[in-house]
């Protein structure tokens, strides 16, 4: 093991000592022409000879599971706290790795005291870098779980009670420090507290055994970190824990990537191992913004799972500007199957819940982009008092493909504004239809705005465009106050209500839908100078109209009206769907209902009146004593054949019956 320190003190005295026999003797030439170059020359050299040396890499390699501390680490015997403690006082560039081949392919290190925190920068502890251990990095696609064999565990079950979660098992104070491939289990507070900056985390499992399926829980978090900058890229896992899988309580982690991890789930990705809160937390109550965080990506190696957690999925409170959420999967897993978190999917707010005093930051700018969020216990999106966020090319309550039913059980997504604004948020995109998100199968709304009571905050330019709706339990677009849920608001042209979401825009009115041949055309009424967005119906199993495919977006006019016609093969059985949009706010919707008998009466699957759709004789307007022992409810009255008014005779002479209206009645043959 290199000493480290001592030979360059005494080589640079040496050096320094010649240096300035140089300057002397050519100061004593002065009348040398060369005088000046050398002084300077010499002046040089001092200066190289008194600078700090670069000191060598040094690797310190833990051989014992046992946790004594002899003062050396040593070939004879290294302990992972002498191999902390010898790295702590090295300046460099250093490494901790592993040597288990005479502990039988694992170290399961039990410290019987607090490890010593990490406070010496740029050291990498490297437990896949494991001599006799067969340890490999993941090389798996996240959704299909992680097939990394870890083999070095820290273990805190014998360490009592710790002080608060605050305290870790493994506990990072210097910056540049990499832990990859070690497993951190049983801390009577969090796993690891990190709290240097430019810090990575990979391959490493946190609450559970080395094999990634047994919960073996820390009690706080899995992972805190405390005013740290820290990556967490790729293959991490997350679960088990007492409080929630990884929490970041900080400002300085501007630009961090948080992508290919598991929170909440087994090494498999298809069995729960939630955590007790949050599986990611994010938290800033700072003045100092957190800027641009990266959770998740497209590829498959960084998208994160959030499964089964106690709490939420993500959850984003604070100061946090212009953070992505990409392709992500929260309470659907590794299967495709649903796995909900027990709270919201994704919950993001400007407020900081935990706050003694709350104070509003404003969290602006936000992506929610290309995720699949289902089966989790309340909403699937939540935004309160944000601004300028987007959300594109989700699947909210069901999969890409928008056929399965992976329902969160509540509504798909609420915007909220309360003390502060929710302003400016697109939910699809009215250009690119690319960006359109599938909100379906939600217990709930598909889409609610609602207006907090007493709050000064407007829930306005909430924009809900170009997006497939369908087979919610609610209403597609829910405009609302405060109060339990209000149904549908209308709304009136030219009259904004604050205290409702969207300021209770008014929703446009399909006055007719006709089929010429190979063309729909379509009328109706809104606000001049608005537009209005059209889209094929869904009727779902409340009867409610929903926008399931868009079609078209056409200027209102001037009076007040607007029409569409488009070409295609039309059945005459097609109901549309039209929604306001004003600017960047958008209405609630207002439905054609399908009439596919063309009887004139709409069917009641879409609430209407016609109790079948199929057959142009029965109709509210038909007679059952037309037809009294048909077995049919003709007139829609809910009444058969003999048990409807109409079908009793007026005398007891003939089959053919007259009632007090002097209608004609054929009934079935008076048998008395």
């Amino acid at each position: 093991m290199p000493i480290l320190g001592q030979s360059e003190t005494g080589g640079a005295l040496v050096r320094a000592r010649m240096s300035l026999q140089v300057l002397i003797r050519a100061g004593r030439d002065q009348r040398s022409a060369g005088w000046l170059c050398r002084v300077l020359t010499a002046a040089s050299l001092v200066a190289w000879a008194t600078a700090p040396r670069p000191v060598a890499a040094a690797t310190w390699t833990v051989n014992t599971a046992d946790d004594i501390d002899d003062g050396s680490c040593d070939v004879a015997h290294c302990s992972l706290r002498e191999a902390i403690g010898t790295a702590n006082v090295a300046a460099g560039t250093h490494t901790i790795n592993f040597d288990a081949s005479a502990a039988g392919g694992s170290l399961v290190i039990t410290p019987t005291t607090p490890l010593p925190g990490i406070v010496a920068d740029d050291l990498t502890i490297d437990g896949l870098d494991c001599v006799g251990c067969g340890a490999q990095a993941n090389t798996s696609p996240i959704a299909q779980g992680l097939d990394s064999v870890l083999a070095v565990a820290v273990d805190g079950s014998l360490l009592g009670v710790f002080p608060s979660i605050s305290d870790g098992l493994l506990v990072v104070e210097a910056d540049d420090v990499t832990v990859i491939g070690l497993d951190v289990r049983n801390s009577p507070g969090s796993g690891i507290v990190w709290r240097g900056e430019g810090g990575l985390m990979q391959d490493c499992y946190v609450g559970t055994d080395l094999d990634g399926v047994v919960p073996m829980p820390n009690a706080g978090h899995g992972l805190l970190c405390d005013e740290c900058d820290l990556d967490l890229e790729e293959s991490n896992l997350f679960s088990g824990n007492g409080g929630d899988g990884a929490r970041f309580d900080t400002a300085d982690a501007d630009e961090a990537d948080i992508e290919g991890n598991l929170f909440g789930l087994d090494r498999t990705a298809t069995l729960a191992l939630g955590n007790g809160g949050h599986g990611l937390y994010i938290l800033n109550d700072r003045a100092d913004s957190l800027d641009q965080l990266e959770i998740g990506d497209t590829t498959d190696s960084e998208t994160n799972l959030f499964c089964g957690n106690a709490g939420d999925g993500l959850r984003i409170e604070g100061n946090v500007q212009q953070p992505e959420v990409v392709a992500n999967q929260v309470g659907i897993d590794g299967a495709g199957l649903a796995m909900g978190n027990g709270g919201w999917g994704i919950f993001v707010s400007s407020e900081v819940s935990i706050s003694v005093a709350p104070t509003w930051w404003g969290s602006e700018a936000g992506l929610v982009r290309e995720n699949l969020i289902g089966g989790n216990g309340r909403d699937g999106v939540r935004l309160v008092e944000v601004s300028d966020w987007q959300l594109w090319d989700n699947s909210i309550g069901t999969d890409a493909t928008g056929l399965s039913d992976l329902g969160n059980l509540a509504a798909g997504v609420v915007v909220i504004g309360a003390d502060d604004p929710a302003a400016n948020i697109s939910i699809g995109d009215g250009v690119v239809s690319a960006r359109s998100n599938r909100i379906a199968f939600n217990v709930d709304d598909g889409v609610r705005i609602v207006q907090d009571a007493g709050g000064v905050g407007q829930t306005t330019d909430v924009a809900v465009t170009r997006n497939s709706l369908h087979d919610n339990g609610g209403l597609a677009i829910d405009l609302e106050d405060d109060g339990p849920a209000d149904g549908e608001t209308p709304g009136l042209c030219g009259v904004d209500d604050p205290a409702v979401g969207n300021e209770a825009l008014a929703r446009p009115e399909i006055l007719s839908v006709s089929f010429p041949t190979g063309v729909v055309l379509i009328d109706g009424l809104g606000c001049p100078s608005n537009q209005v967005i059209v889209s094929l119906g869904a009727i779902d199993a409340t009867g409610e109209v929903e926008p399931s495919v868009f079609l078209s977006i056409v200027p209102v006019n001037a009076s007040g009206g607007w029409s569409l016609g488009i070409p295609g093969a039309w059945t005459g059985a097609e109901t549309f769907v039209a929604v306001q949009l004003d600017g960047d706010r958008t209405s609630e919707t207002d439905a054609s209902c399908a009439d596919a008998d063309l009887d004139g009466y709409e069917s009641t699957a879409c609430l209407g009146d016609d109790c079948d759709d199929t057959d142009a004789t029965i109709n509210p307007g038909a007679l059952e004593a037309d037809a009294c022992a048909n077995g049919l409810d003709d007139d829609c009255d809910g009444l058969v054949d003999l048990a409807d008014d109409d079908c009793v005779p007026g005398d007891d002479d003939d089959s053919t019956a007259e009632d007090d209206s002097g209608r004609a009645h054929v009934c079935t043959p008076d048998t008395r």
